[in-house]
């Protein structure tokens, strides 16, 4: 089975042609909704990894980072596997902002995180788990905002409520204090001299992290006739900071055993430090 290409759009409107093409595909095909995913990522017998810019890592040879690897590595090979201890009844959502939630889309269903269908394929995915939507600020800008997937509603029945957590890789995270400690110390050692700083922001990075397609269906929401199924890990999903912080230590992990060239760092050509 082969699923059509992506087509050009302009700007500010979704694929709609794809969209059809998908739900057409999807409807004659009789597939579940976890084997329509493979199909839609790609995902084969020799190849499983639902994202195919994603790489195992060899076994580390600290063994601290081992567990981690090793969640890494089952990542890659088939996404993060969510548990859920209930299925919670289905609930309307909501929609703000349509403009910015329409670019949001069709830049996830580009970049293959969104499998966005047409809203009657419900009668063919039943378990599909339709959550609310809604925008936040970003920084002072109000231009800048950020979708996020309402997981935690309805109290009581949401996907957050009926997630099993258990299981989740712990989070190990270096609290801000640190960095400006390692400021300070770089001050009293380099004074006169300008302090660097790497950043980055992490809604890019960590929406690489793709979910297992026998669980997609449980990160679900309409908008204008359709239905979006989130493939990766979103804002909103409890287990999303867990999952981030493995794929977040094992690149600190790496950026750490770096170092500048000395030529480009005569003062300080010592390993980088990372906090992640």
């Amino acid at each position: 089975m082969e699923l059509p290409a992506v087509t050009s759009i302009h700007q500010g409107t979704l694929d709609q042609q794809r969209i059809m093409a998908d739900s057409q595909v999807a409807r004659r095909s009789g597939l579940h909704l976890s084997q329509f995913v493979r199909i839609y990522r790609h995902q084969t017998s020799s190849d499983s990894r639902p994202h195919k810019d994603l790489f195992e890592l060899p076994t580390s040879t600290d063994p601290s980072l081992c567990d981690m690897t090793d969640r890494w590595n089952a990542i890659v090979r088939e996404g993060v596997r969510p548990e859920q201890l209930l299925r919670p009844p289905n609930h309307k959502t909501i929609n703000a902002h349509v403009q910015h939630v329409r670019d949001h889309i069709r830049k996830g269903q580009r970049d293959g995180h969104y499998l966005v269908v047409e809203a009657d394929l419900l009668d063919e995915w039943p378990e599909i788990f339709i959550s609310p939507i809604g925008v936040v600020d970003k920084s002072q800008s109000s231009t800048a905002t950020r979708l996020i997937n309402d997981y935690p509603y309805p109290d009581g029945a949401s996907v957050n409520e009926f997630t099993e957590c258990i299981n989740f890789p712990e989070v190990s995270y270096n609290p801000p204090r640190d960095i400006a400690r390692q400021i300070v110390e770089l001050r009293a050692r380099f004074p006169g001299h300008p302090i660097l700083m790497m950043l980055g922001d992490v809604s890019g990075a960590f929406r690489h992290i793709p979910q297992d397609a026998d669980h997609v269906h449980m990160f679900a929401f309409r908008f204008e006739g359709y239905i979006v199924i989130d493939l990766v890990c979103g804002f909103g999903w409890c287990g999303s900071p867990a999952y981030y912080s493995v794929a977040g230590s094992l690149i600190n992990n790496l950026y750490q055993n770096q170092q500048p060239e000395r030529s480009l760092a005569p003062l300080d050509s010592s390993k980088f430090t990372g906090n992640i």
